[in-house]
């Protein structure tokens, strides 16, 4: 030690002999900082003052059961590590508040680094509020002496979990319906509620003429679980013995607790009138025999009016007249033959017409026939399909400008490498989609982009069958305005999010100008297979990773 000190010491005086003291500059001492930030957006923090002060996040209202995520960075602006002593929850905090993940304790000298991401988890058990405190500890020289920086947390449980049932249309008028000639008329339950919805109950009122007159053509399985934003079919049929009216009602018990029970009246006038019959004919070219077939978005449906019959002796069906009168917000699909026995659907997209339903949700056609007579149906003859996806993650992308071309990224991680290998997106995961689940090959834990729409509306969606433990990030890119001429259109652009068939959010955004990049949420995927969902919504323009 005291070598090195005279070899200092002779250094210092040689250094002012030769006039290179520079006396009046203070000695820069190298101090570890800290900062709060945000792994999405590196302008925000959750502290109000100087990234360090006034630090608070609010999880709001969440639902009972499911937890819920929030996620911070911790940074070091500085050339000297940082190092974390402790990192906890304040006494009397509320156990509902856990971290997730492994904590850090050094953050490495960094300027302009992207710091260390840690999550907390809230899991509400009661209606009440709940608070708690972080406390961080380090040496930090940014903070007064014995300064440590604290994040207050306030969430609130509540009781959401009521399914609401609802019956499209609410009752059937079958019309008029041939003497003899079998009617059909789909019943549409879908789910509006936050949680799954029990069909516990199905029955004809009493004094319904069944099974002569009224029946069901779909078993009624009971239970039947419908999950949130989502629908299932049943076929009624109707079928006249006079010319009289004839009615009855069927119920459905189920367990949404405003609606325990719900009656959908029925009636068919007899008549001497030729009877619309239609029903699926085919998905995906393979023939359909089931009364009311689950088909997923993309399916290439067709249905028909083939067995629709005339309403007189010898006569025979010559017209047929189909109507697309429901389909999602957010479908752009035609129908492919309006005017003939059979029609299928049709949207446009990247890859030219592309035949089949388009996005999730529920499409109703209705079909109105002519016989040789001249004499037309006027029976409420219709399909009802409800697009439901089965995978265990699927993101649907769809926006309202035709001439732009948006395109979705799915991203893995709390803060996935763009354009990478951890981001699902046009142009890597159509045809050889990244490895995700370390299994060989294209595997249920990969994703899978299905279409790559250059000219608006969509959809364009990714699929994992069954994704892995971990974060997947969710992202919106305005890549062109596809050679129009006035450029970008400004565009409204919807996300919707299905987990395991259910809808478990949906967010609506707006893209300005080219290259505003939208990050959306986050899915959190745990080990035993349950996920959520979380609010992100950061807008950053010029972004690109092309």
């Amino acid at each position: 030690m005291q070598k090195t000190r005279t070899a200092a010491l002779a250094t210092l005086l040689i250094t002012t002999a030769f006039g290179g003291c520079f006396c009046d500059e203070p000695l820069q001492v190298l101090a570890p900082k800290i900062e709060i930030g945000d792994p999405y957006d590196p302008l925000f923090s959750v502290c109000e003052t100087d990234f360090v002060h006034d630090c608070a996040y609010g999880f709001g209202d969440v639902d009972i059961g499911p937890p819920k995520f929030f996620s911070f960075v911790i940074k070091n602006p500085s050339s000297a590590d940082l190092h974390i002593y402790d990192l906890s929850f304040a006494e009397g905090s509320a156990p509902q508040f856990t971290f997730e993940g492994e904590l850090p304790d050094t953050i490495e000298n960094e300027i302009g680094g992207t710091g260390k991401i840690v999550t907390v988890k809230y899991v509400a058990e009661l209606e009440s509020t709940q608070n708690a405190q972080i406390i961080i500890d380090s040496d930090a020289k940014n903070l007064l002496e014995d300064e440590k920086v604290t994040i207050d947390l306030s969430a609130t449980g509540v009781d959401r979990c009521n399914p609401e049932v609802v019956v499209s249309p609410p009752e059937c008028d079958f019309g008029a319906v041939g003497i003899g000639s079998t009617a059909f008329c789909d019943i549409s339950v879908s789910n509006d509620g936050a949680c799954e919805l029990q069909i516990t109950g199905a029955r004809f009122s009493e004094g319904t003429p069944t099974p002569t007159v009224f029946g069901n053509q779909s078993p009624l399985i009971v239970p039947t679980f419908i999950q949130q934003g989502t629908a299932t079919s049943i076929r009624l049929y109707a079928r006249p013995q006079s010319t009289s009216v004839a009615t009855g009602g069927l119920i459905l018990d189920t367990n949404d607790v405003d609606h325990p029970s719900v009656q959908i009246p029925l009636s068919v006038q007899g008549a001497q009138a030729p009877t619309a019959i239609a029903r699926v004919k085919s998905i995906n070219g393979t023939a359909n025999s089931s009364p009311s077939p689950a088909v997923e978005p993309l399916d290439n449906v067709v249905v028909s009016g083939d067995e629709s019959t005339g309403g007189s002796a010898g006569a025979t069906v010559t017209g047929w007249q189909w109507e697309l009168i429901e389909k999602p917000a957010e479908s752009s699909v035609t129908l492919t033959a309006p005017a003939a026995v059979d029609t299928g659907f049709r949207f446009s997209s990247a890859a030219g017409i592309v035949q089949g339903l388009d996005v999730a949700g529920t499409f109703v056609v209705r079909l109105t026939v002519t016989d040789s007579t001249g004499a037309v149906s006027s029976n409420d003859a219709r399909v009802t399909l409800n697009a439901v996806p089965t995978e265990g993650l699927h993101v649907q992308l769809s926006w309202s400008a035709a001439v732009d071309d948006i395109d979705l990224h799915l991203g893995q991680g709390t803060s996935p490498d763009w354009c990478s290998t951890q981001d699902c997106y046009y142009g890597n995961c159509t045809y050889s989609p990244p490895n995700w689940d370390g299994s060989a090959g294209f595997t249920d834990g990969d994703p899978k982009l299905d279409i790559d729409d250059l000219t608006g509306y969509g959809p364009e969606n990714i699929n994992i069958e069954s994704p892995v433990a971990g974060t997947y990030v969710v992202g919106v890119h305005a890549f062109s305005g596809n050679g129009s001429t006035g450029g970008f259109t400004p565009t409204d652009v919807t996300i919707k999010i299905f987990l395991g068939g259910a809808l478990a959010d949906e967010f609506y955004g707006h893209l300005q100008n080219d290259d505003d990049y939208w990050t959306v949420a986050r899915v959190d995927v745990a080990a035993s297979g349950a996920a959520t969902v979380s609010s992100i919504d950061s807008m950053q323009t010029s972004w690109s990773c092309y």
